[in-house]
């Protein structure tokens, strides 16, 4: 079957896939799954005994996750103030620490838990504790719904809990 120029896909297949799209975000809302940002800033909080002021004076730049900390990602000007009054707190410190890095929410968050596991790659897939807020983003990657499922009905299985 041939399609006519500048068409990828026939209407019948772009329809059904906009179908499961729909679906997916439907079961994500349906299961209480949030946002990669929503889960950074319960993360920040969590980090900063629940409270708002601390995660908007936070001054640990060297976190993958300061950037998007309150939600949305730092400007450029945010993140010059924080590297200022991170070199004001620091004795001894010749050289600036390095700026935070732009990257995707997801690659933050992996990032985050490579150093929470600190064993590894291996450590962060294994992860036991999905009652973290960063748990279903530990991949790097938006979660799939069947993942989801699966991991915490696993962890259920061989911790008696979560």
């Amino acid at each position: 079957m041939s399609h006519p120029v500048g068409l990828r896909h026939d209407p019948a297949s772009v329809a059904h896939s906009m179908a499961k799209k729909r679906e997916k975000s439907e079961m994500r809302k349906a299961r209480n799954i949030p946002t990669a940002s929503n889960s950074i800033r319960r993360y920040c909080l969590g980090c900063s005994g629940e409270s708002a002021l601390y995660v908007r004076d936070c001054r640990t730049v060297d976190c993958p996750l300061w950037i998007f900390r309150m939600g949305h990602e730092a400007n450029e000007n945010e993140c010059k103030v924080a590297i200022i009054n991170h070199l004001g707190e620091v004795t001894g410190h010749e050289a600036p620490p390095v700026a935070p890095k732009r990257q995707p929410r997801t690659k933050a968050i992996r990032a985050r838990c490579l150093d929470c596991a600190g064993e590894g790659p291996s450590c962060v897939t294994s992860c036991r504790v999905p009652q973290c807020a960063l748990w279903p983003y530990r991949m790097g990657r938006p979660p799939r719904i069947d993942d989801l499922t699966e991991g915490v009905a696993k962890h259920i299985k061989t911790d008696g809990g979560v």
